[in-house]
């Protein structure tokens, strides 16, 4: 960088940036916390070309300062901060607004949102000074044979301070403050972690969420996660913000049921008509399990009124038995799996019935080639029982289940069809379905990471889907991490042009003209491009549809496991028959880091 001019510099209004690795809040003082505002001794040069030195902020001592968020001038502010000069810098203790009105509201909800983020949530952020550089001087310094310019700040007059975003890197600290190009900025993984951090709490909160008041409190923790979603979206990338919103709206439509403008469909309504009638007969035989099959007539303790249909006095639980119909509808890696219904606990198939069929011309006389089938061993898709033991109350049972079964019930499924697609990839075999990445029988392919280049890797995908049979290749489907998709969307050619980010159209994702499905779940096994070690699953190209079968019985076992009538609780034990493996194996290939 040149030189500037020194006069253009001095009275400059310009914002610095510096990481507080932690928030801890001080005892005793609620949203007070400290952390350096500027600091001394940083290797880097601030905006690539500042440097404070020791005394700089010696002026801005006692001084109370307004805290900002992301240094919004506009709004109001989210607090104040008073500073004192150190050897390290100038380290400030700063003081969230979270004082209430006389009624209990948060006066401040930007401050608020903070404090829940960095105290709650362990989001991450920057400590920013904004103000104006009084005093100062450029100097020059030769280092590795050329000349570098720096302007170094004697006096600056500090007006705010600000906390802005900052994503934290899983497993590490970030300690970097500057950087040579500018400013340090939030990388486009530290956007990614720190949204994750955002959903990975609300998760949470949906799934651990017990006591009643805990439940009615569920929405409106939704609407706060959109408002502090809101307060930071304009910094994020297109696909963060997608992101977001995608994971958003799976997580808003779990509690979609306990909203006070809720309005149930007819089919949600005989849902849970079907439920509240299992519940009952179970209840009056003293919680004993009780095997639900399509035949059976569930009567209820007292006449369900809920639908159109006037009065009803028994049901028969079809759409309770047809629960994996509904799992297939949240989750888009249960739904590429085909799944029919049999009596028996197993299912056998011999290669005959795998293979495709001997076909010839009537009348040939010529030797036959074979036609082109699988050859493998015969096929058994062994039924396991799947359960869930989700706990009821008693209370928001009796006084709206029609919402509360749609809440409970969509958390089931949730819950169920991720553990569904998880054990799809990497189920182990054993009391459970064995999934595609531990199936000996599916071909993998090695790729280098740390070698390969953006050109390698286009190449390598290139080949991959070329040498994948038409009829093979024309159904399957890639299944990838968020973050590995993003890193091939940004692979460049040999002249720096993007190759594969025009391949989002319409809403959808897809590589190489197929689509892309989003894996989020690392218990799946599959790793990110970036994490994988070696032998490890990052891509997975492949047709679920043709190459894995689904079982299922059409039955479920039903018990009441524990009924805490004392705290207003019932522990209900959901169990259902369910078996899957792999039947074409060379419907699947599997790419794994191989480093050696």
């Amino acid at each position: 960088m040149g030189k500037e001019n020194e006069d253009d510099l001095k009275n400059k209004t310009i914002d610095f940036s510096v990481d507080f690795e932690e928030f801890k809040e001080k005892q005793d003082k609620k949203g007070c916390f400290e952390g350096l505002l500027v600091n001394y001794n940083h290797k880097n040069l601030a905006h690539g070309y500042y440097k404070f030195i020791k005394g700089s902020m010696k002026a801005n001592e006692g001084k109370t300062m307004l805290l900002l968020y992301n240094h919004r001038g506009n709004n109001i502010p989210v607090g104040t901060c008073r500073g004192v000069e150190t050897d390290e810098g100038f380290r400030i203790e700063a003081y969230l607004q979270l004082t209430t009105d006389e009624n209990g509201n948060v006066i401040n909800k930007e401050a608020y949102a903070l404090y829940d983020l960095m105290k709650n949530q362990g989001a991450k952020f920057e400590l920013s000074a904004g103000g104006i550089i009084e005093e100062g001087e450029s100097k020059e310094v030769a280092e590795n044979g050329r000349t570098r310019y720096f302007y170094e700040i004697k006096k600056f007059n500090a007006y705010e301070g600000s906390i802005t975003p900052k994503g934290a890197v899983a497993g590490s600290k970030i300690t970097k403050v500057f950087n040579d190009e500018g400013e340090d900025k939030m990388t486009l993984q530290e956007q990614q972690t720190f949204i994750a951090a955002l959903i990975g709490a609300m998760q949470k909160e949906i799934f651990s969420a017990g006591k009643d008041e805990e439940i009615k409190a569920l929405p409106g923790k939704i609407s706060a996660l959109e408002e502090q979603f809101s307060a930071i979206k304009e910094t994020l990338a297109e696909e963060v913000k997608e992101a977001f919103n995608e994971q958003f709206n799976e997580i808003n439509n779990v509690i979609k049921g306990l909203k006070a403008d809720f309005k149930p469909t007819e089919a949600q309504v005989s849902f849970a008509d079907e439920f509240m009638a299992a519940y009952n007969a179970i209840i009056e035989d003293g919680g004993k399990l009780k095997q639900i099959t399509p035949e059976t007539v569930l009567k209820f303790a007292t006449p369900a009124t809920t639908t159109g249909e006037g009065t009803k006095a028994a049901v028969k639980a079809h759409q309770l038995l047809g629960i994996f119909k509904r799992l297939q509808e949240v989750n888009p890696v249960v739904a590429d799996l085909n799944i029919i219904s049999i009596t028996d606990n197993s299912l056998d198939l011999d290669r005959e019935e795998i293979s495709l069929p001997e076909v010839a011309w009537v009348g040939e006389e010529d030797t036959r080639e074979e036609t082109e089938g699988v050859k493998l061993k015969d096929v058994n898709i062994a039924m396991h029982q799947i359960y869930a033991l989700p706990k009821i109350s008693n209370k928001l049972m009796a006084s709206n289940y029609v919402g509360y079964v749609a809440f409970l019930m969509d958390r089931v499924e949730y819950a169920w069809a991720l553990k569904i697609a998880n054990t799809m990839f990497n189920g182990t075999g054993t009391k459970q379905p064995k999934g595609i990445l531990n199936d000996t029988d599916i071909k993998k392919i090695d790729w280098n990471v740390s070698t390969l280049d953006d050109e390698g890797k286009i190449a390598a995908l290139v080949t991959l889907f070329g040498n994948t049979r038409d009829e093979i290749s024309s159904k399957a489907k890639w299944y990838m991490r968020r973050e590995t998709w993003t890193a091939l969307t940004l692979l460049k050619d040999k002249d720096g042009r993007l190759q594969l980010i025009d391949l989002k159209n319409g809403g959808e994702r897809k590589l190489l003209s197929r689509p892309v499905v989003i894996i989020d779940s690392a218990a799946s096994g599959l790793k990110t491009m970036k994490e994988a070690g070696e032998d490890e699953p990052f891509l997975v190209f492949g047709d679920f549809k043709g190459g894995m079968l689904g079982v299922t019985n059409p039955k479920m076992n039903l018990s009441i496991k524990d009924q805490l009538t004392g705290k207003g609780w019932t522990a209900y034990y959901m169990e259902k028959g369910l078996g899957f493996g792999v039947v074409l194996p060379e419907n699947f290939q599997i790419v794994k880091n191989k480093t050696s």
